[in-house]
């Protein structure tokens, strides 16, 4: 992946972070709560060196949400969702950034007494060493940058935007959205003989229209079950205001999308 297409992909997984956020405090059900939350965390904790502190913390999800009913009341449910957003912040809190992460072997190197070895194995003082704790405050600088522009922050005062579906349904082909969309509805991949497809119903009809429009550009959309012969807004709103309890939305992307 060329670092364009990275820096486009980062964008897309804080955006739909910001997103999934933002629908805890207004889910409907225990297992949605557990869906976005465990979502979340794999977005904030997705390199292999997370590994160990993302099944912690999903464990520690689990275990917030065990012994909920089903339907708990809305008050159960909302004080569950902010246990959760809490588990994320120890998430962003205790992850080792990368460039703590790229450095750790060469401090380790350095070992724990007064030297360490140097060229053919002989002994180097530790006060030869003033370049490495140099760059090792360097390093802790660059941390401190990291955390406070990562993009992964704990702003959930935005309601959903049709933007934050088309993030979702673009990263469901690559397993990193939960089975039910920011509006409560299904989202699933298709993956049969044919193209994949994705596909997510309950859509409110103005996100409807937005987010067709948007993958039409990527893709071929269909909405209720029908794929019209010119893609144009004012077709979709057509097809979108068909459904009173929000639309069926299909999207097919082009092949290397």
């Amino acid at each position: 992946m060329t670092e364009a297409g990275f820096s486009h992909r980062r964008q897309e997984e804080q955006e739909l972070f910001q997103a999934l956020l933002r629908r805890l405090p207004s889910v409907s059900d225990t297992d949605e709560l557990r869906d976005a939350a465990v979502t979340a965390l794999r977005l904030l904790l997705r390199r292999g060196d997370d590994e160990s502190l993302r099944q912690t913390l999903a464990d520690d999800i689990v275990a917030a949400l065990d012994g909920l009913p089903a339907v708990p009341e809305r008050a159960v449910l909302r004080a569950a969702a902010l246990r959760c957003v809490q588990i994320l912040k120890t998430a962003k809190r205790d992850r080792l950034p990368r460039a703590l992460q790229e450095a750790q072997p060469r401090w380790d190197r350095l070992g724990h007494g007064g030297a360490v070895a140097g060229p053919r194995g002989r002994p180097v003082r530790r006060k030869r060493c003033l370049g490495c704790w140099v760059a090792a405050v360097a390093v802790a600088g660059g941390a401190a940058a990291y955390f406070a522009t990562d993009g992964f922050d704990f702003d959930i005062a935005r309601p959903p935007l049709s933007g934050d579906l088309v993030r979702q349904i673009e990263l469901a082909l690559d397993g990193l959205a939960p089975p039910v969309n920011l509006y409560g509805g299904m989202i699933r991949v298709e993956r049969g003989n044919g193209p994949v497809r994705v596909v997510t119903d309950k859509v409110p009809q103005e996100a409807c229209v937005s987010a067709a429009w948007d993958l039409s550009h990527r893709g071929v959309v269909s909405v209720n079950g029908v794929t019209p012969l010119r893609a144009t807004a004012s077709r979709f709103a057509v097809l979108c205001r068909q459904s009173g309890d929000g639309a069926l939305l299909g999207w097919t992307p082009k092949p290397g999308n």
